[in-house]
């Protein structure tokens, strides 16, 4: 991704937009391999090319503010929390319904850890709606969604709705990948 970056700056200059998704490309991959030094120096490129630009193009934006959530997450949760809020929003508003499953994760989360786990629920309810609607009953990211809603309604003390999500998580996976 480092040489779509570079290339997108020789064919197109410092702040092309064309370069704007290769470095979010690059950032996340930075962030999965423990790189999140790297990770928030690309980010902040990527953004001095949208203000450059002037570009408010909703999508975009939400990417941006999706992948600082991630970085944030493990340094500043208040800040982390402001992120995903941010890129939900703009998801929602750009009509990006894959995305906006995953958003919808990562802020549940940041709720959860920031105890507020009513908020965290209905985040992932309606991650598990927007990902049903995009993807079909039966999708991988289901599996993980209500796992995750299990644990934290168990946190939160309702036992009887944290196991019927636990029980909904592996039936899903079952029910795509066989016994298995």
């Amino acid at each position: 991704y480092r040489k779509a970056v570079d290339l997108a700056h020789r064919l197109h200059g410092d702040h092309s937009l064309a370069a704007f998704t290769p470095q979010i490309r690059l950032a996340d991959a930075l962030h999965s391999a423990d790189s999140d030094d790297a990770a928030v120096g690309v980010l902040a490129q990527a953004r001095d090319t949208l203000d450059f630009n002037h570009d408010d193009d909703a999508y975009r934006r939400a990417q941006l503010a999706d992948q600082f959530g991630q970085y944030y997450a493990t340094r500043d949760l208040p800040k982390a929390l402001d992120y995903a809020r941010t890129s939900v929003e703009l998801y929602d508003r750009a009509h990006a319904t894959f995305d906006l499953g995953f958003a919808l994760s990562r802020k549940a989360r940041a709720e959860h850890q920031s105890g507020l786990d009513n908020d965290a629920i209905a985040s992932y309810e309606r991650a598990i709606d927007v990902s049903r609607a995009a993807d079909g009953a039966a999708n991988p990211d289901l599996v993980r969604y209500y796992a995750e809603l299990g644990e934290v309604r168990y946190f939160h003390l309702d036992i009887a709705g944290g196991e019927g999500d636990a029980r909904a998580a592996p039936q899903l996976a079952k029910t795509i990948h066989g016994e298995n």
